[in-house]
């Protein structure tokens, strides 16, 4: 099955303070999961979930792009032997802020599709609500 989903949240902060939630490995982990992420392009890196029967308790990750402070993609691999999926953060400034554009897309199983939306949606609402509330980063 075709995974394209895309997901946009215009943010009150400055572009800058978004693009350090996205890079920070502390701030992923207070509003993504638990990670060893790099900010480097090919780095590899694992990001931790409490595992059920049905799910292995991780995300392996590799950095694809890195264009700070703009653009961020990812290869992301859910399940152990299925390809990776991409994900992919765009950041852009407006007058009020910065317009996060994410994108996850490619082959997946509806499962999982179900699971990405349901998940990326609450996920991103945890960012808004790190950045209004927990993310003291001096901006």
């Amino acid at each position: 099955m075709r995974l394209h989903l895309v997901l946009e949240e215009d943010l009150p902060h400055p572009i800058e303070r978004v693009w350090r939630a996205l890079t920070d490995p502390a701030a992923l982990a207070a509003w993504l999961m638990p990670n060893d992420f790099q900010a480097r392009v090919g780095a590899t890196f694992r990001m931790t979930y409490p595992p059920d029967p049905a799910l292995r308790g991780r995300v392996d990750i590799q950095v694809l792009a890195l264009e700070p402070p703009r653009r961020m993609a990812w290869a992301w691999a859910f399940r152990e032997g299925a390809p990776p999926t991409t994900v992919v953060f765009e950041l852009s400034p407006t007058p009020h802020g910065t317009h996060l554009r994410l994108t996850h897309s490619g082959e997946s199983i509806a499962e999982d599709i179900e699971r990405f939306t349901r998940g990326w949606h609450e996920k991103l609402a945890a960012l808004g609500a790190f950045l209004r509330e927990g993310y003291t980063d001096g901006t």
